[in-house]
């Protein structure tokens, strides 16, 4: 849930994509001051759709890239992306990116892909995709350095829902 309503400062301070920031400097001048904490009550997917039309997250210090978008963040940094897009996250980061979108986290990072996904980890890190089977939507998660996970390696699910390696 959103804490305190966020600034025009704090959405350029995170990178806000253009139209999130047009959008902004257009409305929030002329919007009342509880207008988030409203809406939140009234609305309660309006963080999902500050998220999915490409609004940056000021208050996790992530980046938030809408529909084909793309996100980075730095260490310890929260990437996300809608579907087709691209999360990037460093090291200890985590990067998640929708149905058919990239995610790559660095050392002991955390990547998460939607179904068609890719997912790249570095060291010791985790990745997870996500696919259909037997009636419900299931994650595969592998840990880089088990089962022949390499680090750096992007992976997708084959056939059989089995990790493997994506051709460069």
């Amino acid at each position: 849930m959103i804490r305190r309503p966020l600034t025009i400062e704090e959405l350029k301070a995170a990178k806000a994509c253009e139209p999130g920031l047009e959008l902004a400097e257009k409305w929030l001048p002329n919007l009342p001051e509880d207008w988030q904490a409203r809406l939140a009550v009234e609305f309660p997917d309006f963080e999902r759709w500050l998220i999915t039309n490409g609004f940056a997250d000021p208050l996790t210090g992530g980046a938030i890239a809408g529909y084909r978008g793309t996100a980075t963040a730095g260490y310890r940094g929260t990437a996300t992306a809608g579907e087709g897009g691209t999360a990037t996250a460093g090291e200890g980061g985590t990067a998640t990116a929708g149905n058919w979108g990239t995610a790559t986290a660095g050392n002991w990072g955390t990547a998460t892909a939607g179904e068609g996904g890719t997912a790249t980890a570095g060291e010791f890190g985790i990745i997870q995709i996500r696919y259909f089977s037997n009636g419900r939507w299931r994650i595969k998660t592998g840990y880089i350095g088990e089962d022949g996970l390499k680090p750096n390696t992007p992976y997708r699910l084959d056939e059989n829902n089995e990790f493997a390696e994506v051709a460069k």
